[in-house]
């Protein structure tokens, strides 16, 4: 046998301690200031919280509003580069005088950032070089494993630049740089990441300097008056593109490279036992070299010149002549000039010398103005030995030749000398 009943109880509520959070999201984009993660979420009985706090370990970043919005404080950003994730810890007090106390992990996005820098390793390229390259280029970017790539997108010399294999900056291949005209080039270029995000700099690239080899010799003057030994023919100079280089100087071929030498003072002359004729030869040839301090070489055959210097002429008539007595003909006297002039005779200084019995022409004609008698000699020492000055001009210099005139004897017939007056003596 049976019997049932129904009974009712009541079930009392009983204050239990919380047992998890949870947050609706957890993660932000780096660089939002102020950024929320989400709503927490807690489990519990009783939601009427007493007290919550956040504590973390990097200097209370984070801030809980009353509606349970977990955010950055409104000045804060994320770094993903620095942090990608933030651990922090909350204490939650309800009103059961429960605590629970729980951690979240709480993570950061990563956002493709602008490159902030560009820069050039080298920077520097020899002058003179076609094509030649001025080092890699590198990128500054907050994104670690970004690539990059570049373009020439402006500045001064920008129509001389490209991007070359391997990211390098280079001159184009038709392009070479002189550093006496220029020694920089500026030039900007953009870098683009895989985000293509870009970023412009302008560089400036220098030229290095090169020692060149001369490319001119030049002789200041370039002649010298003949018949003067050792004579100079000028200052030897250069010309190079390095504008501040010294030179030496050798004799190294040409004609008459065996008359010539290098004087003090760069100086091209004759060697001292060497002096020219115009007469035989107005001009030389003779190659010079010039080196420069880095032994670079050029060479170039000069010509110089000789200028003429008037000479006196020359007699070739012998200082002695013979002439029978009784006759005025002497001879006719010849002289020869170097500059093939013409030339003029004259007599000279008389004082001395019997100069005055004589006389010439122009053309050399010389003659007694009387003629000269062997027996009755009228020379100044009446040795029969006549001297006479002559003189020999070809109209700015002159020669003077003492000759002298031997008188000889030449038989003549006998006959009675009466005197002009004859007086007679009576004689017993």
């Amino acid at each position: 046998l049976s019997s049932s009943k129904e009974f009712y109880t009541n079930v009392t509520d009983v204050a239990e301690a919380p047992t998890n959070i949870s947050i609706s999201n957890g993660t932000v984009p780096e660089n939002s200031a102020g950024a929320l993660f989400g709503i927490l979420n807690i489990t519990d009985d009783d939601l009427d919280i007493k007290n919550i706090t956040i504590t973390d370990s990097d200097g209370g970043h984070f801030n809980l509003d009353t509606d349970l919005k977990l955010s950055l404080y409104s000045g804060i950003a994320a770094d993903y580069e620095n942090k990608s994730s933030y651990l922090i810890e909350i204490t939650l007090e309800d009103n059961g005088g429960f605590t629970l106390v729980d951690t979240l992990t709480l993570s950061i996005t990563d956002v493709n950032e602008a490159s902030t820098n560009v820069t050039l390793t080298g920077g520097t390229a020899p002058e003179n070089s076609a094509g030649v390259s001025f080092g890699t280029l590198n990128t500054t970017d907050p994104d670690a494993s970004d690539t990059f790539t570049y373009n020439v997108t402006g500045g001064t010399d920008e129509t001389s630049f490209e991007i070359g294999t391997g990211d390098i900056l280079k001159f184009k291949s038709t392009v070479s740089a002189n550093f006496e005209t220029k020694s920089s080039y500026t030039v900007t270029v953009t870098s683009i990441d895989a985000g293509s995000l870009s970023f412009a700099k302008s560089l400036t690239v220098s030229i290095t300097n090169v020692n060149e080899s001369p490319t001119d010799i030049s002789l200041s003057g370039g002649s010298a008056a003949e018949n003067l030994t050792g004579a100079s023919f000028g200052t030897l100079s250069s010309s190079d593109p390095d504008s501040s280089e010294s030179f030496s100087y050798s004799v190294t071929g040409g004609t008459d490279a065996s008359s010539f030498e290098i004087g003090s003072s760069n100086t091209l002359k004759f060697k001292s036992s060497v002096s020219a004729n115009f007469e035989e030869k107005s001009s030389y040839s003779v190659t010079v070299t010039s080196t420069d301090t880095g032994s670079n070489t050029y060479a170039e055959t000069l010509t110089v010149s000789i200028t003429n210097v008037n000479e006196a002429p020359s007699f070739t008539t012998s200082t002695t002549s013979t002439i029978a007595e009784n006759g005025t003909a002497v001879l006719t006297v010849a002289a020869s000039d170097p500059e093939s002039g013409s030339l003029t005779y004259s007599l000279g200084e008389s004082t001395g010398y019997d100069t005055a019995k004589f006389s010439i022409t122009s053309a050399g004609v010389l003659t007694f103005n009387r003629a000269p008698d062997y027996e009755i000699p009228s020379d100044v020492d009446e040795n029969n030995v006549y001297i006479v000055n002559i003189i020999v001009s070809d109209g700015t210099s002159s020669t003077t030749l003492i000759h002298h005139v031997y008188i000889t004897n030449v038989e003549e017939a006998a006959g009675l000398e009466t005197p002009d007056n004859v007086q007679t003596v009576e004689t017993k």
